[in-house]
């Protein structure tokens, strides 16, 4: 999956830098790396290894890095005169039945996404206001995609199961166009991947 190179490359990467920062003595770890020798792997092949000790740093910024990485994308509509507590709704724990409230969640567990058709100008620069005509435009397309996703890449057939996805995808553009008409100005849609 691109998801896990991605992750993989991260860590490689902070790794890395973690090694430049303390020198060529904590290097031995990436020795070990390219041979496939870690503790675990070590132990069944039969040979021995070291131990390696990590800083609390190298372990903050590791563990960082698994927490905040949610894997999945998150759409946040905003809108003129949104309230503390609309915006507290928005943190629904990564459900995709919360559209009502402004929240739409897919994970990145494969393509096609709907998102990406419904606000693809989010995707583009993080955030963008998108005029609600444009999401009623959009809606019939994402509502297709999000039905294929559910059947091919989660194997779901159940209509209901289907129906709840795409409610959610219809709830929120219903709630954009209601954003909208009350404030008169098109919701700020925010992706977050």
């Amino acid at each position: 999956m691109p998801c896990t190179s991605l992750l993989l490359r991260d860590a490689l990467l902070m790794v890395a830098a973690a090694a430049r920062r303390q020198g060529p003595r904590r290097f031995r770890g990436f020795r070990r790396l390219a041979l496939g020798l870690f503790p675990l792997t070590a132990r069944f092949a039969g040979r021995s290894h070291e131990s390696v000790s990590r800083s609390n740093r190298e372990r903050s910024n590791l563990s960082a890095l698994i927490i905040n990485n949610r894997m999945g994308i998150d759409i946040y509509a905003q809108w003129d005169g949104m309230t503390a507590q609309e915006e507290a709704a928005q943190v629904t724990g990564f459900s995709i039945e919360h559209g009502h409230v402004g929240y739409l969640r897919e994970a990145y567990h494969g393509e096609p996404y709907a998102t990406k058709v419904l606000v693809p100008e989010a995707f583009e620069s993080g955030r963008a206001p998108i005029d609600a005509s444009t999401l009623q435009e959009r809606l019939p397309e994402a509502l297709h995609i999000a039905e294929t996703r559910e059947r091919e890449v989660y194997g779901v057939t159940d209509a209901e199961d289907i129906e709840r996805v795409q409610k959610s995808y219809r709830d929120f553009v219903a709630l954009c166009v209601r954003k909208e008409d009350e404030t008169g100005q098109p919701c700020l849609i925010i992706a977050s991947y």
